[in-house]
């Protein structure tokens, strides 16, 4: 068969008569469900004997599954999804939206994904909820339909990811393995998050993520990426809906996690965002997920942010308010603390004796205005590393910690190109 099919006339020219378009639509739109000759004759509106006929040609093919006597589309078949495809661009599926370029990229991932026995899904450093529940529930996927999956977090998990699976209980590693054959990584744009996984393999890499796109996603082999997606989970989710295989029951915890903890608990939540969380609540509670979400800020945390605001160096350029700070973890919620306090933006920097890592957070209503990631990747060439994220919410991992003062340099030379003013130190 064709790999470039397009359109129902190709179809046409592959499967037959359009009494056989008519049937395959009614047995997409019936899911799994087994149907008899009869009820499928009635469903495509075909007279019974053209649908016996035309349903035995499918079999033969391979695109129609018999069981006792009842028949159902076999969406293992290769031309599974793109002739779904057609039959439903753009449309809702289960509560969420899919693109037909986007079922596409989900096609050429599970057409790789049948080359292999064996698959490994690495995590970014500190792993949020997001990572996790985007992890357990692609790796629930996964061995649904047969492959053995490990999932890793090479460089940790964050407190609030450990009390999602403490919940919500799903086996990972510490460790990658050194010779696979198939990786996932999930909500990572860059390579740093991941660490040096080492592999002795030239493994085939598939990446799923929300974030901008950063070296990973040149790197990769396939990827599945919406800038737009508020989570990784719901891209997830979006490809368990769009390949129709059913996992969702165990995987909605997780997915629910994802959504809801990169959502900020709903409060930035987008319409695609509630309608999801509106139909895996018939699998998990929300007061659940929101239990599995809530941890106590342990006594480090709450020194590492009064530690940053002692250490914060402001700038002014008009009326923005730029915070400069150092911190030895919890970067990223020593950002967000420093916005909460009053300025505009914060940049916090977390040096380590071989490493840098940057964490940079926006004002949200100065988030459609300022591009942080972008700001931030003036200074990739200097802290030899790269950037990722969103545009109210961007870090950057590095490998040279040592060029600090001028990364403060070169990102407020970019806030006073964009303001036309220069900068005064507030003291």
């Amino acid at each position: 068969m064709d790999d470039k099919l397009e359109n129902i006339e190709d179809i046409e020219n592959i499967l037959g008569a359009k009494s056989k378009i008519k049937i395959i639509r009614a047995m997409i739109n019936a899911d799994d469900a087994l149907n008899s000759i009869h009820s499928v004759s009635e469903m495509a509106e075909v007279a019974y004997s053209v649908a016996y006929r035309d349903i035995h040609i499918l079999k033969d093919q391979g695109f129609v599954v018999d069981d006792e006597g009842k028949y159902r589309v076999n969406r293992s078949h290769s031309l599974y999804l793109k002739i779904a495809g057609l039959f439903a661009e753009d449309e809702e599926i289960g509560a969420v939206s899919i693109s037909n370029r986007q079922r596409k990229d989900i096609a050429k991932i599970w057409a790789e994904v049948a080359n292999h026995e064996k698959a490994q899904i690495i995590m970014h450093h500190n792993a949020d909820p997001d990572a996790v529940g985007s992890a357990v529930a692609l790796a629930l996927l996964l061995r649904k339909q047969g492959l053995s999956v490990t999932v890793s977090a090479p460089l940790g998990i964050s407190r609030q990811g450990r009390r999602v699976l403490e919940k919500y209980p799903f086996h990972v590693r510490d460790e990658v393995e050194k010779s696979p054959s198939l990786v996932f990584i999930v909500d990572s744009s860059s390579s740093e998050q991941i660490g040096e996984p080492g592999f002795r393999t030239n493994p085939k890499i598939i990446l799923i993520d929300h974030h901008q796109r950063g070296n990973l996603a040149k790197d990769a082999d396939f990827t599945f990426v919406d800038t737009e997606a508020h989570s990784c989970a719901i891209l997830v989710y979006r490809m368990i809906v769009c390949l129709g295989i059913p996992v969702v029951s165990h995987a909605a915890p997780h997915i629910l996690c994802g959504i809801v903890a990169d959502s900020a608990f709903l409060r930035i939540a987008s319409k695609d965002d509630i309608d999801v969380v509106d139909e895996l609540l018939n699998y998990a509670g929300l007061d659940e997920i929101f239990d599995a979400l809530s941890v106590k800020e342990d006594i480090s945390e709450r020194i590492a942010k009064l530690k940053v605001m002692r250490r914060v160096e402001l700038y002014r350029i008009r009326d923005l308010i730029i915070a400069f700070s150092r911190a030895g973890s919890f970067e990223s919620r020593a950002a967000a603390h420093i916005i909460r306090m009053g300025a505009d933006v914060a940049i916090v920097f977390n040096v380590k004796k071989d490493e840098i890592r940057i964490s940079a957070r926006v004002r949200k209503y100065l988030s459609s205005d300022i591009d942080l990631v972008k700001m931030l990747k003036k200074a990739e060439p200097l802290i030899d590393g790269s950037v990722g994220g969103h545009a109210g919410a961007a870090s950057a991992n590095g490998k040279n910690p040592n060029r600090v003062n001028e990364v403060r340099k070169v990102i407020l030379k970019e806030f006073e190109k964009r303001a036309n003013s220069a900068s005064k130190l507030i003291k």
